[in-house]
């Protein structure tokens, strides 16, 4: 698929770039916040199914005379954090043209949720943390500008193409059940990771920017940039399962290690379970330089 939609696109960008009045090189550095997209995942792991926080907590209580909920539902996006441009562009005229650029997520925010469950024989509490290391995306866009010699304003719109965003959850589970007979608690941690294969979903991307000329072939420019992209979960593996710090990953069937995200299904396997989406949204601040190559 990626090499399907990459290969034209490429070859379209050279093909008018050989005519072009301005073909350049932009590099720059931003950050992006999160904004839309889920908060709240189910987990289908060791835990079977829970409705879990991606960001945030959730606490129930179901004591005798002490009934309580209490949560904290946080904004998520997998790309947030600090972020990295690297991009290629011609301009046909002083007002229009074609940038393809590759956005990489540097350092990527980590999402951490905690479940915790007290009733008067057992208390469960479980951390989930889940990271997107060095997402990557690839984003061709039409670029449109009022065309200054020293200021430039312009805008930028055009689809974002995930070629790299798998997520790792580090779980950690730990149970206390109330044995009456002897007054005492067993004491169950689990504890295991998870990478997660997204499925190839592309979104939008656009720009607002100023440009500012500072010699005859660099030029300055800063922009708020929105990417718009929720992509579904596909597959997970299970590459490490420890309960009371031994591991038990080989006692794990195949079927157990993998679990499939899918639409629809009316198979009967246990591992197949509904998909979901995972959040990729941001609202980021971009600046760099851009380099006239001709």
């Amino acid at each position: 698929m990626m090499k399907k939609l990459l290969l034209p696109i490429l070859s379209i960008f050279l093909l008018h770039a050989a005519n072009a009045q301005q073909v350049y090189f932009r590099g720059g550095l931003g950050y992006g916040i999160a904004h839309g997209g889920e908060v709240q995942a189910p987990v289908y792991s060791y835990s079977s199914v829970s409705a879990l926080p991606i960001n945030g907590y959730y606490n129930t209580s179901t004591l005798p005379g002490n009934e309580s909920n209490s949560f904290d539902l946080r904004r998520v996006s997998y790309s947030t954090g600090l972020q990295g441009i690297l991009a290629m562009g011609a301009m046909f005229s002083k007002h229009i043209g074609v940038d393809v650029a590759v956005g990489l997520g540097l350092a990527t925010q980590q999402m951490n949720s905690t479940l915790f469950v007290e009733q008067p024989d057992l208390k469960v509490r479980m951390d989930v943390a889940q990271q997107s290391n060095l997402p990557v995306t690839i984003s061709p866009t039409v670029v449109i500008q009022s065309g200054g010699d020293k200021i430039n304003a312009y805008a930028r719109g055009g689809i974002a193409l995930p070629v790299k965003a798998a997520i790792l959850q580090e779980l950690a589970y730990v149970s206390e059940r109330y044995i009456p007979d002897n007054n005492t608690y067993i004491t169950t941690r689990v504890s295991l990771t998870e990478e997660f294969r997204m499925r190839f979903n592309p979104g939008v991307i656009g720009a607002v920017g100023l440009q500012l000329k500072s010699a005859k072939q660099v030029t300055f420019w800063a922009e708020l940039n929105l990417l718009s992209m929720n992509l579904f979960y596909k597959k997970s593996t299970i590459p490490s399962f420890d309960v009371d710090g031994q591991s038990l990953l080989n006692q794990l069937s195949q079927t157990e290690r993998e679990t499939q995200y899918e639409f629809k299904s009316n198979n009967g396997n246990t591992n197949i379970v509904p998909t979901f989406q995972a959040p990729f949204s941001n609202l980021g601040l971009h600046a760099g330089v851009k380099v006239d190559l001709n």
